[in-house]
């Protein structure tokens, strides 16, 4: 697959922006309790604790804000993703860093005496719904990827012995974040997809070091998967003046089914791409895919969001930024936070800043969307309140069917609320 050079294009703010936000709600999210994801019908937004010991699933009512306890789990709950075949997934994860995929029995008839039984542990990271376990990852098709997030690999000494550092390698790293696993049949059974400490290209396990996946998705259009990945890793100054970023594909993944190998091909980056550097290779986190354009959210500069629109079958065409932001080195504003109802709905984006000390914290926290599936993307909302803080993050999800958004700030400074805030707007189309 050939990239074509792509040109850095400036934010198209002013472009027909068919929607906006109207009627403006701010509530203290109670006990915590932010919006995770929306059911497929748009009835229910559902909820969970992200910071603090509190364990369980939520609905939250997309007028009030207010929070009613679905189901108690023995951990945390960070996704909830309906299935094709009217079951669910709940992603969870303990404080040790464990994950879990539960899947529901008799979740179609009633949400709150659904049972659950747990069909997947995840020894290296949660697998968050900003990169991979959410509703735009899973296929009408019953195919889901969910990978781990979490701690980086570490590098083993070598001893000259090759096989026996691997092997040393492997164990070192088995609570690492570096698997993805893969189901076929709406979450009942998974298979390992992808293991990046065993499949990286041109290193030995050994070798790898700061390294884990970002994001993982399903593309149905194409039967294809997607894969990102990076932090300093051995993988980024591999690929410095190769012209290839951090970003892997594999058209062949359903190997896997019957014990084969999957083949992964690194993406091509455009002829007249910014310079990286030998420890800041291009990467990217969270990812979206649609019918018309594989939307990625940066990692590294320049910050925004890419979009590589589709000209074939399999065939990619310029890959661009939409809505740069003017950031500098070290302000690791993190493009992970994309969520989408679906066809004929808007996609929202938003970022995170992960060090205080960097420029740029003079912009408020934004939220953009997109009307076209990803082609052209303009700023929706400007936090009128606070400025963002270090981790704040706006997650919005939307429209439900009384036609509202619905967001949670995780900032809780100036004078915000212990427990961040709930935001609600009314989504209005233009004539």
């Amino acid at each position: 697959m050939t990239i074509t050079s792509g040109a850095i294009t400036a934010p198209p703010y002013a472009i027909n922006m068919p929607y906006s936000f109207a009627n403006e709600q701010r509530f203290a999210s109670a006990a915590g309790v932010i919006p995770i994801s929306m059911s497929r019908d748009r009835s229910v937004i559902f909820g969970a604790v992200r910071n603090g010991g509190a364990v369980g699933l939520y609905t939250i009512n997309d007028t009030t804000g207010a929070t009613t306890l679905l189901h108690s789990f023995g951990d945390r709950v960070y996704a909830l993703v309906e299935t094709y075949d009217g079951e669910a997934l709940c992603i969870n994860g303990n404080l040790s860093g464990v994950g879990a995929v539960y899947r529901s029995s008799g979740w179609s008839t009633s949400k709150t005496a659904a049972t659950w039984t747990s069909v997947l542990t995840l020894s290296g990271g949660i697998p968050l719904s900003d990169y991979s376990g959410n509703r735009w990852s899973m296929g009408t098709n019953g195919v889901m990827v969910v990978a781990e997030q979490g701690s980086q690999t570490v590098a083993t000494t070598s001893t000259g012995d090759v096989t026996a550092d691997n092997a040393t390698a492997v164990t070192n790293n088995a609570a690492k974040a570096h698997r993805a696993y893969v189901t076929v049949n709406n979450g009942a059974t998974w298979t390992l997809l992808y293991d990046q400490l065993l499949q990286s290209p041109n290193l030995q396990p050994w070798q790898i070091s700061g390294s884990h996946l970002h994001g993982f998705e399903y593309d149905e259009e194409w039967d294809r998967m997607w894969a990102s990945f990076g932090d300093n890793t051995g993988q980024g100054p591999n690929l410095y003046g190769t012209s290839k970023m951090q970003i892997i594909y594999s058209d062949d993944w359903r190997n896997v089914l019957t014990g084969g190998t999957a083949t992964w091909n690194t993406l091509n980056l455009p002829t007249d791409w910014p310079s990286t550097t030998a420890t800041d290779a291009t990467q990217v986190v969270g990812m979206l895919i649609t019918s018309k354009a594989i939307i990625l959210g940066a990692d590294s500069i320049p910050y925004g969001i890419m979009v590589i629109p589709r000209t074939g079958y399999r065939q990619i065409g310029n890959v661009r930024w939409s809505c740069m932001y003017p950031m500098t080195a070290g302000t690791q504003l993190i493009g992970k936070d994309i969520a989408w109802a679906g066809t004929g709905y808007p996609i929202i984006a938003s970022f995170s800043i992960n060090n205080s000390t960097a420029p740029g914290l003079a912009y408020l926290p934004h939220l953009y969307a997109s009307a076209d599936e990803g082609l052209n993307w303009f700023e929706i909302w400007k936090d009128p309140v606070r400025r963002r803080r270090t981790g704040d993050r706006v997650s919005a999800f939307g429209p439900t069917i009384n036609n509202k958004m619905i967001a949670a700030t995780q900032d809780t400074g100036n004078g915000a609320s212990a427990n961040g805030y709930t935001i609600t707007w009314d989504l209005v189309k233009a004539a």
